[in-house]
């Protein structure tokens, strides 16, 4: 699959325990999910409400076909459990964006994204 063919996520990172260390885990995780890649995203302003570096969100640049979200959400879902309360991903795909909190079931979860990935498109 050409990087053409895959849909484009912007995920940042929310909350009290959003840091360097906990975003390099997460990149970690979604990058050992097959199918999909992961990069750290360094350009842009923080969104509101995220703890920043200076001009620097905290936040990971994420590429995978669409037969990969499951995979993709199984695994911030599974992250989001281990990860202090308040602690929360905003993700964004074109003009769509999805504020997820543990606790949020993943099928839920998975319709909205599959929607956004479709809007995405165009």
């Amino acid at each position: 699959m050409t990087d053409a063919t895959k849909n484009s996520f912007q995920i940042n990172l929310e909350g009290n325990a959003a840091d360097e260390e906990t975003l390099y885990n997460l990149l970690e995780e979604l990058s050992a999910v097959r199918g999909a890649s992961a990069t750290r995203a360094i350009a842009g302003p923080a969104p509101e409400g995220s703890k920043s570096l200076g001009i620097e969100a905290l936040g990971l640049l994420v590429k995978a076909g669409i037969g990969v979200l499951p995979g993709l959400v199984g695994t911030v879902s599974e992250w989001l459990t281990r990860q202090p309360p308040g602690t929360k991903i905003r993700l964004k795909a074109g003009d769509s964006e999805l504020e997820w909190e543990g606790g949020t079931p993943p099928a839920e979860i998975m319709a909205i994204l599959s929607g956004m990935a479709a809007r995405a498109q165009g």
